[in-house]
């Protein structure tokens, strides 16, 4: 399986649309980048993609790991705010793009996360 591009649209710390990563032609894929700066987003966007996987071990049972963007949230009180993976991945010469999306509204009462 090689990685082409990755999309996220109000994923974690992806705010907005259109976050795409494209990764190079090459049979291996390496993300750098200093602490804070979302490499452990990008992959629990990929899990969340492929696999539906919405927690991750580093959670450690934390239930206030969203994945839908807190910015987002919060600008839209009451409101349905979906966060969006898309993941373009080639396998034997074929494309494939696998989509899943997730949705979480901000109660404007309580400011709890349903």
């Amino acid at each position: 399986m090689k990685l082409i591009s990755i999309k996220m649209n109000n994923f974690r710390q992806y705010y907005g649309e259109d976050n795409i990563i494209n990764f190079n032609d090459s049979n291996i894929t390496v993300v750098l980048g200093e602490n804070g700066c979302g490499k452990t987003g990008i992959f629990r966007a990929m899990m969340f993609a492929l696999f539906g996987i919405t927690e991750i071990e580093d959670d450690n049972g934390d239930k206030n790991i969203h994945l839908v963007n807190i910015t987002k949230l919060n600008e839209n009180k009451g409101a349905l705010v979906t966060a969006e993976v898309i993941v373009e991945i080639e396998h034997d010469d074929k494309q494939y793009i696998v989509k899943r999306t997730y949705s979480e509204i901000k109660d404007p009462k309580t400011d709890k996360i349903i």
